[in-house]
């Protein structure tokens, strides 16, 4: 699987959390919260699992 460097890391974050999330399959509205999280860098610490 070719993966840019610096982020093989996503990829065990994705195996771990994709069996757990459903498909998207379908444009949704954003959730009430988007704008607070627009620009912010480094979102990962905040990932909840």
């Amino acid at each position: 699987q070719d993966v840019p460097g610096g982020q093989e890391h996503f990829a065990q974050i994705n195996a771990e959390l994709a069996p757990r999330w459903p498909v998207i399959d379908k444009k949704i509205a954003a959730p009430p919260d988007a704008e607070q999280w627009n620009g912010v860098a480094d979102k990962l610490p905040h990932l909840e699992r």
